[in-house]
Parts: structure tokens; sequence; C-alpha cells
């Protein structure tokens, strides 16, 4: 199949979702697959384009934007809306791909903006329900009310393009049941033509090999003694990803067990300098570090260092997909996570790694202080993590997991010729239990 791939989210961006999409392409396309890739330019760009074996078409974003989402300051992406449009419908007519993927939920708020303009099937995928506005409305004064009626009704718009994206989708991939849960809470009607279709890692996680070299020095360089059991947290530094709860849980234990240890947070954000001061006034100086935010190929590096992987976000559902935690199991770590979102798809609670309650501090020092005193099974629940996600999250896997549902959608308009229409898609609910 000729298969035409449009992203916001790609790299060389760090973000989760960038390589995650990157991996689907990649796997498509050692599937024997054509593919192309239309997302937008990032830096480092030109330099990453030019080491694929697949093209890739860079579309224009702000110089001052951090993010190219569609929440905050980077609505101003809108913008370039026209532009977006216009350069994909270019790409369709040079390519004449069989079938379009719109890879996350970014891409399809904007593909929901102008999708009866282009007569061509397509699928969908996501990780996040629906673009959310932050905070509630309450007795803040006028200009904070009025913002706020400003910020529902955007809401409300990027919510209207993003349905309409799914509706017209002959397919839509979702990354775990929570998220599914969540799109049928508020459009049943695509329930006979969505999948959970997990998002993948790269199979060097799985397949690359442990070098005892490189952990020692990455040990020495973060002053970690080999005797040292080591925490291990990767995540966007915010108030809500739990990285206090395990601040406060280390604090109890310390003392309490006969066991030194170390915690290591990995990435940056706007609670980064919160932890840090936490970690100070809970008398934890001597055992967190923060190696602030590290490229994704060195992070397999710090996974192997580390004796358990440990994120008790309070998220909810917003945590979609527990894409740090089956990075984790492919390097044969077990975690402890919490029983919401899209941990509950990516840790076997028992198996493969603990899900608490969030929240639960004592909860989370009690499931730490079980891998503490149990290192034998705590070895084996490592094992049994690595099994589970080399089973269910291989990108290859994923790849033919989407290539099939992709085929069903290219079949849709078997020898279509007329690529573009004035008028909608009509959407064509395929019952598949």
């Amino acid at each position: 199949m000729k298969i035409l791939i449009y992203a916001q989210h790609f790299p060389p961006g760090r973000g989760g979702m960038e390589f995650s999409n990157f991996e689907i392409a990649k796997g498509l396309h050692n599937l024997g697959h054509m593919v192309e890739v239309v997302t937008v330019r990032n830096t480092g760009a030109e330099n990453f384009v030019k080491r694929q074996v697949f093209p890739i078409t860079l579309l224009p974003k702000w110089h001052f934007l951090k993010s190219y989402s569609l929440a905050g300051p980077s609505r101003a992406n809108w913008l370039l809306q026209p532009i977006y449009s216009q350069r994909i419908r270019q790409r369709i007519n040079l390519f004449r791909p069989d079938v379009i993927f719109v890879a996350d939920e970014a891409a399809n708020c904007l593909w929901g903006s102008w999708v009866g303009k282009i007569k061509i099937p397509y699928m969908s995928y996501c990780s996040v329900p629906f673009i959310a506005v932050d905070g509630s409305k309450g007795n803040r004064g006028v200009l904070s009310d009025i913002k706020f009626a400003v910020e529902k009704a955007i809401e409300r718009q990027f919510k209207r393009f993003i349905l309409e994206s799914y509706s017209s989708a002959k397919w839509i991939g979702v990354v775990s049941r929570s998220t599914r849960k969540e799109i049928l809470g508020l459009a049943p009607w695509l329930e006979n033509r969505m999948d959970v279709i997990p998002r993948s890692i790269g199979d060097s996680f799985f397949d690359e090999k442990k070098n005892g070299t490189r952990i020692s020095a990455l040990k020495q360089k973060l002053g970690i003694d080999e005797v040292d059991f080591v925490l291990l947290s990767v995540s966007n530094l915010e108030s809500g990803k739990g990285v206090d709860d395990v601040l406060r849980a280390l604090a109890l234990l310390r003392g309490a067990v006969g066991k030194t240890f170390k915690y290591i947070v990995v990435g940056d954000g706007s609670a980064s300098g919160l932890f840090r001061k936490l970690a100070q006034e809970l008398g934890l100086s001597d055992v967190v570090i923060f190696p602030g935010n590290i490229p994704h190929s060195e992070l397999i590096a710090y996974y192997d260092a580390c004796n358990l992987f440990i994120l008790p976000s309070k998220r909810g559902k917003e945590e979609s997909f527990g894409r740090v935690f089956v990075e984790a199991a492919a390097r044969r770590k077990p975690s402890i996570g919490v029983n919401e979102g899209g941990m509950v798809d990516a840790v076997e609670n028992g198996k493969t790694g603990f899900l608490v309650k969030t929240g639960d501090v004592h909860e989370v020092r009690d499931r730490i202080a079980w891998f503490l005193t149990n290192p034998e099974k705590a070895t084996a629940m490592g094992n049994m993590a690595w099994r589970f996600a080399g089973t269910n999250f291989r990108s290859s896997t994923i790849a033919r997991a989407l290539e099939g549902r992709l085929k069903r959608a290219s079949e849709t308009y078997p020898g279509q010729d007329s690529r573009f229409s004035t008028k909608s898609i009509a959407v064509e609910v395929q019952h598949n239990d």
C-alpha cells in the first residue's frame, strides 16, 4: 500500500508521542509499504529527515513556540492551518496514497476542519479523547471570566473538529481501554469501528544487549554505589506526575529498611523546581538525582541502571498510555504505577509490577519496601514484564495490527481516482465485534 501519515508530533521532539509516531512510520515501511510522512518542522528536523529511508515533508511552525500542539500559546498554529491544508493536499496529489493515517489528536483536530475537502479513505489514531481546557470557572473577576468563556468556546470548537475527524474516519485506533471508554462516553456511535491498538516502542529497547561497562560509568557519574537500590522516573516534570508522592514515600522509608537507595528523576518541566525543593525539605538531597532531560537514544542506560521504575501519576485518564512503563519492561524492569488510565494496560498488577491507588503515599511506600526486601521476586517480575511487553508492544507487532486496519480502510474506495470533493465523506460503519 501507499500510506500517507499526517502527524503534528514527530521527532526530533523529545516526547513519547513523537517517537511512537516515528515507530509507526518505520514499522509500516519495514513491512514493505510505501510510506510518506507530513509533519511540522521542529528544531533539527532537516538533519533528522536526511537520515530517514522514507520521505518526510515538513510544515511550517512559528519559531517562537516551544510546542506544536493545540493548547495554550501554541494555538497560534491555527493561523497556519490554510497552509497545512494546501501542503497536505499537494502531497496527496503527488504521492497518490491508497490510504491516509492521521496519527495524533492534534492532527485529527486540524484534519477535522478540512476533512470534507479530501475524498480519500483514512484511519484516525488518538492518545487522548479530546483537548481539554484546564481550570474551572470561579469568582476571579470579569477578565478571568471572559478568558474562561473564550477558553471554553475554543475547547468546544476543537472538540467539534476532532469528532468530525473521528466520525469520517474509516477506522479509529485508540491507545488504551481507558481512552476508548472516554471517547465512547461522548461518541457511542463510533464503537463498531474502533480498536485498542497501543502505541509501540522501538525494537531496540528489547534487542539492545545490556552493557555493564556503560551502566557502571553512568552510576559513577551520578554518584550511585553498586549496592544502592535504584528507583527511576522518566517524565515531563509536571505537578500531577506523582514524583512528589515518591519523594514522600522514600522519606518514610529512609532508615526503616536495611538497604540504601537512590532515586533518579529524568526530565524537566514546570514542577522541576518544586520537586527539588521538596527533596531538600524531606532530607533527601543526597538520595534524589535530577539529571534533567536526557536524549531518548540514551534512556536505555538509565533503565538498565535502575532496579525499579516508578511513576504514580495523579492525572488519571489523562495518562492515556504508559509508554515509559513499557520501555522499562523492555529492559526487564518491574514498575509501580496507579490503577487508572493507560497504566492499567501497560502494567499487569501483581505480575509485571504493582498498580496503587492514586495519591496513596503509604501504599507507594509499602510497594517500594516490598521490592527492597524481595530482590529475587522483583527480578522474576521484571522478566515477566519483558515477556508481556515483547508480546504486546513491539514496533513490528503494532505495525502489523495497523496494517490490517489501514488495508481495510483503503479498500473502501477501490479504484478511486477522484481525490477531492467539496462534500463530506460518507461514513460507513463496519460491524466487527
